[in-house]
Parts: structure tokens; sequence; C-alpha cells
């Protein structure tokens, strides 16, 4: 049998009897003997046995620890213990430091959408497909691609491919545009860019922003000192938008 891949993953919240079934559920699971279904279609690649090692953690300090480590988790489990709001933040700092890993809400209320979760662990578990779920969620995210007009953004390599060429990206920059492009159409305040990838309220000095934004024209835009994709809207932030939905809207 060929070797087991090992898939990471970190719980964040205080039910330690959950994490204790979850790790019972988990490792006695193998993907590659699981039928597909609508929900969890199974991947072709899906032919090894997989090991899931589950870290449990109590504080949000000690999740953005490991987050940061060389071996950081390929799935977050994250309790919401009925506080979605309080949890906003230390998820967006964890999408930003962890942007191929899968989030997932671990809920037994209704979610409500100040963040979008990869996918939601329903309480209690009953007869929920745990190890699929969890694959299913991981394994779109790490391959995760997006695209906007001419603009390709593979997330899990840190490239963009657009009609000036194929260029490589550091995380920073790859979380800018992605975060402009999932948010394409609307204005982004420079205080929810900093706030969210530079995890700072200090806004009297937004140069390192302003140099994002213009290696960004540099890249995506046919005349970076005329930009048609990415728009400054003065003292509010930054609109990513193609032209012809602007001029559809002037015509309306």
């Amino acid at each position: 049998m060929p070797k087991a891949e090992l898939l990471r993953v970190l719980y964040a919240g205080r039910r330690a009897k959950l994490v204790h079934e979850l790790k019972v559920l988990l490792n006695g699971t193998d993907l590659f003997e699981a039928e597909a279904s609508p929900h969890y279609p199974a991947s072709p690649a899906v032919v090894n046995r997989f090991q899931w090692e589950c870290t449990h953690v109590t504080n949000q300090k000690a999740a953005l620890t490991i987050a940061a480590s060389d071996l950081p988790p390929d799935v977050v489990l994250v309790e919401l213990e009925r506080k979605p709001k309080s949890r906003v933040r230390f998820c967006e700092i964890l999408r930003h430091r962890l942007p191929n890993s899968a989030m997932i809400a671990v809920t037994d209320s209704p979610l409500e959408p100040q963040f979008e979760f990869d996918d939601v662990l329903r309480l209690p578990l009953g007869d929920q497909p745990v190890a699929r779920l969890l694959y299913s969620a991981w394994h779109k995210s790490a391959n995760q691609q997006l695209d906007f007009g001419p603009i390709h953004l593979d997330v899990a390599k840190r490239t963009v491919a657009t009609p000036s060429g194929h260029f490589r990206m550091t995380p920073k920059q790859c979380a800018l545009l992605k975060m402009l492009i999932t948010k394409h159409g609307m204005v982004v305040k420079r205080s929810e860019i900093m706030s969210s990838i530079w995890e700072t309220s200090y806004l009297e000095d937004t140069r390192t922003l302003d140099v994002h934004v213009r290696w960004l024209r540099e890249r995506i835009e046919p005349d970076p000192s005329s930009p048609i994709f990415l728009l400054t809207v003065r003292g509010v932030g930054y609109h990513l938008q193609l032209p012809e939905e602007r001029d559809g809207q002037s015509a309306s």
C-alpha cells in the first residue's frame, strides 16, 4: 500500500470531549474506501490512506502560534461557542496566515455571515461524514484558484497570470489580490485591508499598502499609470472592477 498522507487538523475551542470524539472518528477512517456522494465527491487523487494529526488548543494565541510554525495545519476547526462576532477578527488573521488551509466552523447554532467559512461542522456530530467533509474543504482550499476577467490567481502557488505575463507573489501580495478579487465590485476600505493583511489598526503610515497596490497595478493593468481594473476611491480605499461592469452601471 502507498505511504499514507498526513493531514494536520487544528481544533480551536474548549470542547475536549468533542476533540476526543473527532480523533476517534478520523483515526478510524480510510478515505479511499468512502463512496462518492453529491455533497462530498470522491477525488481521483484519493487513492491512499490518510492519517490525521489533530491538535487541540483552547485559546487564540496558541492557535496563531501553530499557524506560524513550520508545520501549519491543513484544516482549522473553529468553535464558535455561540459568540461568532468575537471570532471574526481571529478568523481573518488565520485566513491571511493560512491562505491554503480550510476554515471550518464548529457550531450548534445557525451560522451568521460575518465570516465566510469553507464549511460547517454541525453539533451534535451524529452520522456526518466528518473525514470526507474535512478532506473536501481542505482539497478545495489547497487548490484554490480565482479568476477575474483576464487575471488568474493561483493561491496555492502564489502566482498570478495576466496579459502582461506570469508572476510569483509574496504572501502579502497574494493575500491582497485575493481579498480584492473576492470583494470585487465593492469598495474595500484601507482600514479593512490594513487590519486583515497587516494585522494593525495604525493608519498614520500606509506607505507599504501603497507600494503593494502599485506592484499589483504593474502586473494586472495594461497601463499602470491609468488603471482600469484597480481604482482608488480617494479617502476610502480601493475598488476592483471590470471596465464592462463599470460601463454597464453608468448606462443604467
